[in-house]
């Protein structure tokens, strides 16, 4: 059972961000704490104790729409679908994910938070940690942005060697044969590409539950803007797509976790809503499971 909810949660994808502006010089309401300031100060004071953040919307593979908004010191995410939010925030940075229907909560660790941002299991030991800059040039959003490729098959390669090309193609180097060989044989396998942007720059303990390990890159502090999965046939998936980037103010109150929820006993707990325990595995479209789509998603991303 505990597998099966493991999927559930590396079935959670992020980001979709709606910004509805008020009147002029009204402070616009658009989630929980956000605060879009326009362009008259007819109403001064609305807005007070703001910070700026960046508000996302993103298309994801299981969920449709999801609700982003980040900022130097905080992430909230939000998806309507499985009625769940995601806090963090300095200065523990602990993630914690709240059920609006059961009205439970429950912190998760590390490699619990990795299965939620990178929608799959971590990868053994043997997979490449250092990526491979594929494409430069790219607007997503209207964002600057780079393609980097994570393979799920190192080739026989060194993670020393592999670290160096990373290295040598964030610098521009002329790559020697051995190295043309080692991207070859990565292109070729399954793998993951990671869209990111500089221009949005976030704490590495935020990057840090989206991201595997980024060696030599000068994005290890981005969020993905599109996330791909290339199986081993050639297969490309995409998990999650930025459709929408806005600059936004916001209150800091925006990454605190609301009242009201008593602390899960686990994963389990945490997902389905108590009157489902008698039939988690029901069939009910209004079940999170059901929802989730869990063998679909399964499918995709072995």
């Amino acid at each position: 059972m505990s597998v099966k909810f493991i999927f559930v949660l590396a079935a959670l994808s992020w980001g979709v961000v709606l910004v509805t502006l008020a009147p002029a010089g009204l402070c616009a309401k658009t989630a929980p704490g956000l605060c879009v300031k326009t362009t008259t100060s007819a109403a001064s004071g609305l807005c007070a104790k703001t910070v700026p953040a960046w508000h996302i919307k993103q298309s994801s593979y299981n969920l449709g729409t999801v609700d982003i908004t980040v900022a130097k010191d905080g992430l909230r995410w939000h998806n309507d679908k499985v009625g769940l939010t995601l806090l963090m925030h300095a200065p523990d940075w602990k993630l914690n994910a709240y059920n609006e229907t059961n009205k439970k909560y429950l912190t998760l660790n590390r490699a619990e938070a990795l299965e939620v941002f990178q929608h799959q299991r971590r990868r053994d030991k043997a997979g490449m940690e250092a990526p491979i800059r594929v494409d430069k040039g790219l607007v997503i959003a209207g964002m600057p942005a780079v393609c980097y490729c994570y393979a799920h098959d190192s080739g026989g390669f060194s993670d020393t060697f592999a670290v160096k090309v990373t290295s040598d193609l964030e610098n521009g180097k002329k790559l020697t044969a051995e190295q043309k060989k080692y991207i070859d044989n990565a292109l070729t396998h399954e793998r993951r590409e990671y869209y990111l942007s500089k221009g949005i720059s976030v704490s590495p303990r935020i990057s840090a539950v989206f991201l595997e390990k980024i060696a030599a890159t000068a994005y290890g502090d981005s969020l993905p803007l599109r996330m791909i999965q290339v199986g081993s046939g050639g297969t490309r998936t995409t998990v999650l797509d930025t459709t929408e980037i806005k600059r936004v103010s916001i209150s800091p109150d925006t990454f605190k976790g609301p009242q009201g929820y008593k602390k899960a006993e686990n994963k389990i707990a945490l997902l389905v809503n108590d009157s489902e325990f008698d039939d988690f595995e029901s069939d009910s479209s209004s079940s999170p499971i059901s929802k989730l789509n869990i063998g679909k998603h399964e499918d995709a991303h072995r």
